[in-house]
């Protein structure tokens, strides 16, 4: 970027086409007209005359790269040449082209101070060289072209600084775009995990678990192995499902719906059910309408659940009490099982699912607590709100 840059100001201070027709605007027009109607008034292409246009020259084609010091230089030059040969010198052309570049590089308060000062002392030094151009309209030309010079630099710098801002803005607005790009990108990266860490886990646990049973029975129980393997082919073709889905979000456009409901309350028996079929002991109890809490608390609700049920499943003795209720606008749900010897708490992938059900309660402004007590107990305590305020 350094180089790029560095580049980019040679390229600016390199005369280019424009500056070769502000060069003859300010010398050969100047130098024509000269030397086309010599008068009184026009002594036409003197001594002094190519003096200044041979200064002027270099002065102007070279005035991007130090302006104020080459107009400095203009202006000083033109003073002595006025007060030498008391006449007037193409010079002004270049002093006028100067202040307007001047005047571009510079604040507004630092360029009407310049063009004051370039505008008092030409003034000055033409009327002391050349009486009775004070009050004529040489002298209020001088002024009216000067104060010219200074209102187009003005403008030109304003409409750079706005042309400027425009494009930081539009710069700035596009980083802000990628980053909400990549913002909603993490989050539903994490929501398919969360995704994938409930579904999946829960159908793993009840394929290991009856595939274990289906082995175990083989020989001595053919039918109950069956079945047994009959829940492990259910159990996969669900992951498989799961996963599909998932996979058709990824590839799919943003804006297609989802084809299937996302889980409630409704389907909590069918959840308890499929964990009963494990062997796990789950006793539930409900209290107040849960059917009235909000949708995505409901989802919530069903994947803290699910997770509570999978690790107690995994890492229990075998029994589960299951509460829920709704009471004083929140869904309170608490999952107590006892801690199976030798297990962790909280699951073998070392809390995964625990930091996934923390990230679940606490988007729907809700609150958690799981943990293992003294008396040998894991405890799963969330208190969700029963509606989720939406701010106006």
């Amino acid at each position: 970027m350094r180089d790029v840059s560095l580049r980019d100001r040679h390229h600016d201070l390199v005369p280019n086409r424009t500056d070769l027709a502000v060069l003859a605007a300010s010398v050969v027009v100047p130098a024509v007209a000269l030397g086309v109607h010599p008068s009184d008034q026009n002594p036409g292409l003197t001594g002094s005359a190519l003096v200044g246009l041979a200064i002027a020259g270099p002065l102007v084609l070279f005035r991007r790269r130090h302006p104020l010091p080459l107009l400095a230089i203009a202006i000083a030059a033109s003073v002595v040449m006025l007060v030498i040969s008391n006449e007037r010198s193409p010079l002004l052309f270049g002093v006028v082209i100067l202040l307007y570049t001047a005047t571009t590089t510079l604040d507004r308060r630092t360029a009407l101070i310049v063009g004051a000062v370039s505008t008092v002392v030409i003034y000055t030094a033409l009327a002391v060289a050349v009486p009775g151009t004070a009050i004529g309209g040489e002298g209020l030309a001088t002024i009216a072209w000067l104060s010219l010079a200074v209102a187009l630099g003005d403008a030109t710098r304003s409409r750079r600084a706005t042309l400027a801002a425009l494009e930081d803005r539009a710069a700035r607005a596009e980083r802000t775009r990628e980053e909400e790009a990549r913002r909603r990108v993490a989050e539903e990266r994490l929501r398919i995990a969360r995704d994938l860490h409930d579904v999946v886990a829960h159908q793993m646990a009840v394929i290991g678990t009856h595939a274990a049973v289906a082995r175990q029975l083989l020989r001595s129980d053919p039918d109950r192995a069956d079945a047994s393997l009959a829940t492990v082919r259910t159990s996969a073709a669900s992951v498989l499902h799961e996963l599909g889905d998932l996979l058709d979000v990824l590839r799919g456009p943003d804006d297609r719906a989802p084809l299937e409901p996302a889980p409630s309350l409704a389907g909590l028996p069918s959840l308890v059910e499929s964990f009963t079929t494990l062997g796990l002991d789950v006793r539930t109890t409900t209290s107040g309408p849960l059917d009235d809490v909000d949708a995505a608390v409901q989802l919530t609700a069903f994947r803290l659940v699910q997770e509570a049920l999978t690790n107690a499943q995994r890492h229990g003795s075998g029994t589960v009490d299951l509460d829920l209720g709704v009471s004083e606008g929140h869904l309170t749900i608490e999952v107590v099982n006892p801690i199976a010897a030798g297990t962790r708490p909280g699951g073998a992938s070392g809390g995964f699912g625990l930091v996934g059900m923390r990230e679940r309660v606490l988007a729907v402004g809700g609150s958690l607590r799981a943990e293992a007590t003294d008396t040998g107990r894991f405890v799963v305590s969330a208190k969700l709100p029963h509606r989720i305020e939406v701010a106006s």
